[in-house]
């Protein structure tokens, strides 16, 4: 991915977006270390993983609070980080794919988040009032839009 445009999506994403771009780092992490493994390129294959699990330790960060929710995505996390020191140690393809399947129905489950949460905001951000100035030729005119779409003096 572009690092421009990964930033761009950084800077404009919302709190859901932002962990829907770390899922998709992570998973991306997972795969190519799954490349590496098959190329024995042992040194990117390393400095893959440890990419990953640093994000990882970032999606960690974003649970807040002791809820259930919190409780059961710290248990996956932890379950994907032994995955991941395992297909580390063993240079086990399996243990890479098992992660990508558990993060991907929760990637798919957040993205579907991030889209509802775009829709909603969407039909919520219209303005409910709009102003603006005309110059007359000797006075300032100005008008307003209310909610009912209808323009009058201000």
């Amino acid at each position: 991915m572009d690092k421009k445009y990964l930033a761009s999506r950084i800077a404009t994403a919302s709190d859901v977006g932002l962990v829907v771009i770390l899922y998709e780092g992570l998973i991306d992490k997972l795969k190519s270390g799954i490349v590496y493994i098959e190329k024995r390129d042992e040194e990117a294959f390393k400095k893959t993983l440890d990419k990953g699990k640093n994000i990882l330790v970032e999606l960690v960060v974003t649970l807040r609070g002791d809820s259930e929710f919190a409780n059961n995505l710290r248990s996956i996390y932890i379950y994907i980080n032994n995955l991941m020191t395992q297909g580390l140690l063993k240079r086990e393809v399996k243990k890479l794919e098992e992660a990508i399947q558990i993060l991907k129905p929760l990637y798919d489950g957040w993205k579907e988040l991030e889209q509802n949460e775009f829709k909603e905001n969407k039909r919520s951000s219209r303005p409910e009032i709009i102003t603006g100035a005309t110059y007359g030729k000797t006075n300032l005119n100005d008008y307003v839009i209310n909610h009912e779409n209808k323009w009058g003096r201000g």
